[in-house]
């Protein structure tokens, strides 16, 4: 199990540029969604880099809300909640409050990540958006080869992943979850995968 959240230590520059990566796939595809006013980041990091940017992207949020194993809770402000929680148990907000939910990078850590993605579900509102990545089985020797040989990103990080989805198994969890639109497709040349899930 991990022992802190994204930036809550030092970060190496190839986990900030991954990172930096993902963001910008997201936002990328974030514009087909009109004018979200509440929007859930589901293991944020510890400084809600992604939120933050996110929120000065969108001047529609009227309420952000990041959670994380630890937050920052200093950088909260008018606009942006930061709460500490775990994402393997029931998350502390009511049912269809968000018209976005976040997850980047994070389905991989989980230990129940059926639970989680029913959670991820339940929080968003009729007719709202998960915008969702994780690594594909292709980049595990490559993350593993990078950690491991070369020392260049996390080493814990990646031996923290409890596993590797394909595109069919992230199709079957959300379709079975009941969503109505399912987009899943690779990105950095097949080593990551989007979901994009319409409630």
């Amino acid at each position: 199990m991990r022992e802190s959240s994204f930036g809550e230590r030092k970060n190496s520059i190839f986990d900030r540029l991954f990172f930096l990566l993902r963001s910008r796939v997201i936002v990328s595809r974030l514009k087909k969604v009109r004018d979200p006013k509440t929007i859930l980041d589901l293991g944020c990091g510890y400084n809600a880099y992604f939120l933050s940017n996110i929120t000065a992207l969108l001047p529609s949020i009227q309420e952000a809300v990041g959670m994380d194993m630890s937050v920052n809770e200093r950088l909260g402000s008018k606009k942006i909640t930061l709460v500490p929680g775990n994402l393997n148990k029931k998350l502390p907000f009511p049912d269809q409050k968000f018209d976005v939910v976040f997850s980047t990078a994070v389905l991989e850590h989980l230990n129940d990540w059926h639970h989680a993605l029913a959670e991820m579900h339940r929080v968003l509102k009729k007719g709202g958006y998960l915008f969702l990545t994780t690594p594909a089985p292709s980049a595990k020797p490559v993350l593993e080869f990078l950690a491991y040989t070369l020392k260049l990103i996390d080493e814990k990080e990646i031996r923290d992943h409890k596993k590797y989805f394909s595109r069919k198994e992230l199709k079957k969890l959300f379709s079975d979850l009941g969503y109505a639109r399912i987009r899943v497709a690779p990105f950095q040349f097949g080593l990551n995968t989007i979901a994009v899930c319409k409630k």
